[in-house]
């Protein structure tokens, strides 16, 4: 499912990729658990095809609940965290809140 749904954000099929990308997550939460680093990529690519498609608040609660799991998980310094952060601040400044981008 996650090869299918990053080939359909390839194509431009964000929505598509999106509905791809949900049922990944909720694969990856049976299986995996709400925690796992594989859960929260799934997370994270969730929120960036919501981001993609306009819908910045879901987008933002998806990477708030990415962000924390990849601080406890992988910890603050990693790339993973740092994208993460890099995504909430694109969602701020989509939702009209520049200033609150800057201070992510």
């Amino acid at each position: 499912a996650r090869a299918r749904a990053s080939a359909l954000a390839d194509e431009g099929r964000h929505a598509e990729a999106e509905r791809a990308y949900v049922q990944t997550l909720a694969l990856a939460e049976a299986v995996l658990g709400p925690r796992h680093v594989d859960t929260l990529g799934a997370v994270y690519n969730v929120a960036t095809m919501a981001s993609t498609q306009g819908k910045y608040s879901h987008a933002f609660s998806l990477l708030e609940r990415a962000l924390t799991g990849y601080e406890l998980e992988l910890g603050t310094a990693h790339e993973a965290t740092a994208l993460t952060l890099h995504g909430l601040a694109k969602c701020k400044r989509g939702m009209g809140d520049s200033e609150a981008a800057l201070v992510l």
